[in-house]
């Protein structure tokens, strides 16, 4: 008896220190994340609604696979979704502007070969009537006529040439510009979770900013990085990842593993990135060696 009586306040606040692990360190997917649309700057030209539609859409992409509902919409929670303008968003509006530059220079270069050829054809035309007037023309005014004809079309189709040639090395030059600048696959750092709020700073196109909330969703639930380009969760933004549609067999393995974690788990994770505790841990790890 005098034993059960010394182990009861140890079982006591036993069970004291589990149920505040439980409620501060919710095991993931235990219940779903509730989150409301924070600030939504208007430099994007997109509605809050429209916001919210895009992260509940991104939402479908994590819960179709979990099985259940991890996210859940609640206007007063304190976990917010932003979108804010800044100099991320600034390079990607200046990428399009030189997008759509290289688009008119592209239709500016048709336009000059298309102007180009008919001119060609003009000259050979009037080339080779006049070569063959030589043969049973005997007038030699209407001779001369052809000849200065032939030759004023042959010092257009060089002047077209030389523009054409000008246009085509413009427009290698701003190719060979936009793709120092703006190709090739981005680090994915157009989004930032930090476990009070998720941040989407810049977007180009809708499947962009999708690609952008399902990656900082899976940071939520507590999902890193993933190694397939094709994943939703690799590090990079690319052309396999932007046109995925659902998670990878990567993506779906890392949700497994988090969504099986107990609170202990997590409050023991946590625990390890506190540097006081880190050095501890570090420490005995030594003294183990």
């Amino acid at each position: 008896m005098k034993i059960i009586r010394t182990l009861v306040p140890y079982v006591v606040i036993a069970g004291i220190f589990y149920w505040v692990i439980v409620v501060l360190f919710p095991a993931p997917c235990a219940r779903p994340l509730a989150y409301s649309i924070g600030q939504v700057d208007e430099q994007f030209d997109i509605s809050k609604d429209q916001f919210l539609a895009a992260v509940q859409q991104a939402e479908t992409v994590w819960e179709q696979r979990a099985g259940k509902q991890l996210f859940e919409h609640t206007p007063d929670a304190d976990f917010t979704i932003n979108l804010i303008y800044d100099s991320r968003q600034q390079v990607v509006d200046q990428a399009k502007a030189f997008s759509d530059k290289l688009s008119t220079m592209s239709s500016q270069q048709k336009k000059a070969q298309d102007q180009y050829d008919k001119a060609y054809a003009a000259y050979v035309s009037a080339k080779d009537a006049y070569l063959a007037d030589i043969q049973i023309v005997r007038n030699f005014d209407q001779l001369e006529k052809e000849r200065m004809q032939v030759n004023k079309l042959a010092d257009s189709v060089n002047a077209l040439a030389t523009k054409e040639q000008q246009t085509v090395q413009t427009y290698n030059a701003n190719v060979r510009q936009f793709n120092q600048l703006y190709a090739g696959q981005r680090e994915f750092d157009q989004g930032e979770y930090t476990g009070y709020d998720i941040t989407i700073y810049e977007f180009s196109e809708h499947n962009d900013l999708q690609l952008a909330l399902e990656h900082e969703l899976g940071h939520a639930l507590g999902i890193g990085h993933v190694e397939n380009p094709a994943s939703i969760m690799y590090y990079r933004v690319n052309e396999k990842n932007l046109s995925a549609k659902t998670l990878s067999s990567e993506d779906v393995a890392a949700l497994h593993v988090q969504c099986k974690k107990t609170s202990l788990e997590l409050f023991w994770e946590r625990l390890q990135i506190v540097p006081f505790f880190a050095h501890i841990m570090q420490f005995f790890d030594n003294q183990a060696v």
